[in-house]
């Protein structure tokens, strides 16, 4: 019997990938630096961390992948603060109407665990989660199923007793 819903967090419930890429193509606009989508699509539910040490090895970019890292976050904390989240439609409401029929809810997410908690903050739907689960809490993000399995323990649940939404290959 299905007791639990895992959601992922980016295209699941916020369309964040946009802004994420357009915080790469600034990042790497800075050292000159052309970042194709082609390239970027194949990271898509990925850690940053990932994706940094991609650009670190392929880009030879002179700075170390912590530092990426930091900048990203500031170009993608300058594209919320200007553009906000874009919510996916109707997924309040099958969240409100999950946690209202009883199912209890966690997001297992790639993204940093300040973020996760900024989203579901902005959105309101803060409430509605029992946990919310980063991929930085686990030793393998995804596409390893790490951060699925802390989530449904963390919900003490077994995984025949749950679902995951989630929208990419990676995750």
């Amino acid at each position: 019997m299905i007791k639990g819903v895992i959601f992922d967090m980016d295209g699941v419930i916020i369309n964040s990938e946009p802004q994420h890429y357009e915080a790469y193509v600034m990042f790497c606009g800075d050292y000159g630096v052309e970042f194709p989508y082609e390239i970027y699509k194949g990271f898509i539910g990925s850690t940053h961390a990932k994706v940094c040490k991609y650009m670190k090895e392929h880009f030879a970019i002179p700075v170390t992948e912590e530092e990426m890292q930091e900048k990203l976050r500031e170009y993608r904390e300058y594209l919320v603060e200007t553009k906000g989240y874009e919510e996916i439609a109707g997924i309040k409401e099958l969240i409100q109407n999950l946690h209202k029929n009883g199912m209890k809810l966690a997001i297992a997410s790639s993204s940093p665990e300040k973020e996760i908690h900024k989203v579901v903050k902005s959105l309101g739907i803060e409430s509605y989660f029992t946990k919310l689960v980063s991929g930085e809490r686990v030793a393998n993000p995804k596409p390893a199923p790490d951060v699925f399995l802390k989530a449904a323990r963390e919900l003490e649940l077994s995984v025949e007793e749950c679902i995951i939404i989630e929208d990419s290959g990676n995750g």
